[in-house]
């Protein structure tokens, strides 16, 4: 739909990443998104949104909006679908002098503290919307980037996009809303200056704004670590098979991987107990394996966690990357690995293969527990190339976890 629109089935749907600060930093990508409204998401959004994290949805639309126009995310699987009506926002103003002083109606609403709390504690990413993607959301945007000091010029340009994604939407208001005046509907710069004026004439800044919101600090400061930080960076390991002689290299196995968590914090691994050239070991694992010809790594990951935990889960995030090779099979394997939350548990479809001869189990351990074990299992060769291969995903996995 939209050019610009990072969903096929919205017209302004954008990433708050990417943005540069005041001291030369960059917004993190992938953690909080601004949209208009979506009544009909298809698989590919939701695909795309779960990919990223993005699991909570905040929608500041009215009662009646939301009664003509329900969420397509209300009942989906996998989204903590929430309605935080800012009702200060549904209406046109009545002149385009009245626009900047809207917005501080919007910024000073008695609910919308709720929603920069709702940013805040999320246990993930967050997508937040109202109809169009402009108003009610084009203030919050500007707060939470001025929050995290991005200079006035980049808000404005942030701004601006959505006039550019709008066109369709502005077209169809015009037609079907003759009565409307365009003038003050359709974004201008000055709209989003005015109110930054009028914004730190009130609040001096969005640190002031939050404690007279009443926003706490904790929850500005989880908001600041969602934005900028720096540890969901990817991480890639080359490792080397010091356990059998290098011959030659015949093929190469890409792997989907998923470490696994539930909101207890513990994880979710395999365990196999095998007896083939690799030798007799007991291997504690986690669960995952070869993405197949007609897959992408997120199909492949959820179908793999299906299979062996029976686990429907939440993709938080791609860890990163650990090329390893296995000399005595001369193969070299690729192993993506995702951060992925349970939502639930169900029947396991196992191979023939894995349980006969592998004997797959589940193991729910916690993160130090986790680690023993791993240990426990590198006394035999192939424990060892698992140990060295997954501790250190395991490792940034909780640090990720900590920093939600």
């Amino acid at each position: 739909m939209g050019e610009k629109s990072l969903l096929a089935t919205t017209l302004n749907t954008r990433d708050l990443g990417g943005h540069i600060t005041s001291n030369g930093q960059k917004t993190v990508c992938g953690r909080i998104i601004r949209s208009d409204r979506q009544e009909y998401p298809d698989q590919d959004d939701i695909t795309l949104l779960l990919s990223k994290g993005i699991t909570t949805i905040i929608d500041m639309r009215g009662e009646a909006d939301i009664k003509t126009k329900p969420s397509g995310f209300a009942r989906q699987t996998g989204f903590t679908y929430i309605n935080i009506p800012i009702e200060e926002g549904s209406s046109v103003p009545e002149s385009v002098e009245a626009v900047p002083k809207s917005y501080m109606k919007i910024a000073t609403s008695p609910n919308i503290r709720k929603v920069f709390e709702m940013i805040g504690n999320a246990p993930a990413g967050v997508m937040y919307n109202c109809a169009a993607g402009k108003d009610r959301t084009g203030v919050v945007t500007a707060i939470l980037l001025m929050l995290c000091g991005v200079g006035e010029e980049e808000i404005v340009s942030d701004y601006m996009l959505t006039k550019e994604c709008n066109r369709e939407r502005f077209e169809m208001l015009r037609v079907n809303h003759p009565e409307i005046d365009l003038n003050i509907v359709i974004p201008r710069e000055s709209y989003i200056i005015d109110f930054m004026k009028l914004f730190k004439e009130k609040f001096s800044d969005a640190d002031g704004y939050f404690r007279e919101t009443g926003v706490s600090d904790e929850t500005k400061n989880r908001i600041l670590k969602k934005m900028m930080r720096e540890e969901n960076e990817e991480l890639t390991i080359e490792l080397q098979d010091t356990e059998w002689p290098f011959e030659y290299t015949d093929h190469d196995r890409r792997i989907a991987r998923g470490i696994v968590y539930d909101d207890e914090g513990y994880f979710y691994f395999v365990r196999a107990q095998r007896d083939d050239d690799f030798g007799k070991a007991t291997l504690i694992e986690t669960s995952g394996g070869g993405v197949e010809a007609d897959e992408d790594l997120i199909t492949a990951i959820k179908r793999e966690l299906k299979e062996e935990l029976g686990a429907e889960v939440s993709i938080v995030c791609k860890i990163g990357l650990v090329s390893d090779y296995y000399n005595l099979i001369h193969r070299h394997n690729l192993n993506n690995y995702f951060l992925c939350k349970v939502l639930s548990f169900g029947e396991k479809n196992l191979t023939q293969d894995e349980i006969e001869s592998f004997h797959l189990s589940t193991l729910r351990l916690s993160y130090q527990d986790a680690v023993k074990e791993y240990k426990r299992c590198s006394v035999t060769k192939l424990g060892r190339l698992v140990a060295n291969r997954e501790l250190p995903m395991l490792k940034r996995a909780k640090e990720i976890i900590e920093g939600l």
